[in-house]
């Protein structure tokens, strides 16, 4: 005898049971993956659908306004290891120059 068989019949009956709902549960969440996958995209803006680096869900680009200029905020790692969020400024080629929209002085 298996130890399953062993099981009383009840016992193997609610172990039956749940195999079954979990079984269910998993095949019902591949399924909804692609309907979850269309929705998300349908509500993306172009610009972050276009961006490899935006995020899986409808969001949009943090902007900071300066001197009646938009400028997008970047998370920007510094020399000691920290990050911030700066409003880039200056594109540069070698270097960039940033404003903490938190204090643009």
């Amino acid at each position: 005898m298996t130890f399953f068989n062993r099981l009383p019949r009840r016992t193997r009956n609610l172990i039956a049971k749940f195999a079954l709902t979990g079984l269910t549960l998993a095949i019902l969440f591949v399924f909804f993956i692609p309907l979850a996958y269309g929705i998300a995209t349908a509500l993306k803006t172009n610009d972050q659908i276009n961006s490899s680096d935006a995020p899986w869900y409808p969001a949009s680009v943090r902007t900071f306004d300066y001197e009646g200029k938009e400028y997008d905020v970047y998370i920007v790692p510094t020399a000691d290891g920290e990050t911030h969020e700066w409003a880039l400024y200056k594109k540069g080629r070698k270097s960039s120059q940033f404003i903490d929209p938190d204090n643009p002085q």
